[in-house]
């Protein structure tokens, strides 16, 4: 009996590798879909009149696309507290043009802070509720 025990360790050993080599010769398939990459020409910005729910002007904000799917919303000024919208369509446009520029630059998450924003003349405004 204690003859066999390792002959018995060695053979089951042995199936155990062999088990574990062929695992490893089979392709591994991922239910995950492949990202699509992001056409840089497909951006595309749009603004729009924001209104608090009693139907106060807030002020301008732009959408941002790609394609025909919206990946920004941008109700607000960015980088600015409250609640505050741009003072004009043209104003949003031009911050839209500049995150649309971050975005094909792939320059990561588009931030926008207080030097862009007063080097693109955004006049920046207290909304009073």
């Amino acid at each position: 009996m204690k003859s066999l025990l390792p002959s018995l360790f060695i053979g089951i050993s042995s199936l155990f590798l062999i088990s574990c080599e062929e695992a490893q010769k089979v392709p591994v398939v991922s239910a995950d879909p492949v990202p699509q990459t992001i056409q840089p020409e497909a951006y595309s910005a749009s603004a729009f009149e924001v209104v608090d729910s009693t139907g106060k002007f807030l002020g301008f904000g732009y959408d941002i696309y790609n394609g025909s799917k919206k990946m920004i919303h941008q109700s607000t000024i960015p980088g600015e507290p409250g609640v505050n919208g741009f003072v004009s369509a043209e104003e949003a446009e031009r911050v839209a043009k500049l995150v649309i520029h971050k975005l094909e630059s792939n320059a990561g998450f588009p931030t926008i802070n207080r030097a862009e924003l007063d080097s693109l003349k955004i006049t920046l405004q207290t909304i009073t509720q």
